[in-house]
């Protein structure tokens, strides 16, 4: 008698999709994979890849802004709003978490998590320390299978003039859950 085994089928393991999450590649501020658009931010001194101020590695993207009188905001007041963010391929049908670690020195931002301009989370930024922001999303059947994942932070509020805000964004995935 001969006994034949088959072999086992193969168990899908989960794929992260996010090009450079810790913004370790790129030259100078720009981070390779990612596009910095600022939508409102007259007062940001300083936006991109920065060398220092990492959830892990050595590299997070940092938003600096200093506060200026703002004669559409009133005085002292500052105000900026960007969207960092990456084209991703995903499947259709399959769910899929989206986490990033935020931190600033100051509070008055919020985060908003988009994935094809759809919102999917709106969160408010911790302060001092790096916290972890999570949220799971399943892609549609007929969605498209490349997709902008879009953080938009939105900062805004009163604060002593010359005072600086330092915003940093590190370690953004999007992994599949199988």
């Amino acid at each position: 008698m001969v006994t034949t085994s088959s072999p086992a089928p193969a168990v899908p393991s989960a794929v992260q999709i996010v090009l450079n999450p810790s913004f370790e590649l790129g030259t100078g501020t720009q981070a390779t994979g990612w596009t910095l658009t600022n939508l409102d931010n007259t007062d940001v001194q300083s936006s991109g890849r920065y060398q220092g101020g990492a959830n892990t590695g050595s590299f997070s993207f940092r938003s600096v802004s200093i506060v200026v009188d703002d004669p559409d905001f009133g005085p002292m007041g500052t105000r900026y709003i960007y969207d960092l963010s990456q084209t991703v391929t995903v499947v259709r049908g399959v769910s899929y978490t989206v986490q990033f670690f935020a931190r600033m020195n100051d509070p008055g931002c919020d985060i908003a998590l988009l994935l094809n301009g759809r919102s999917i989370a709106s969160l408010l930024a911790p302060t001092d320390t790096y916290k972890a922001f999570s949220r799971t999303v399943t892609i549609a059947s007929t969605a498209p299978l490349r997709q902008p994942l879009t953080l938009r932070v939105t900062c805004s509020g009163a604060r002593e003039d010359g005072q600086v805000a330092d915003f940093y964004i590190d370690d953004v995935t999007m992994t599949s859950n199988v």
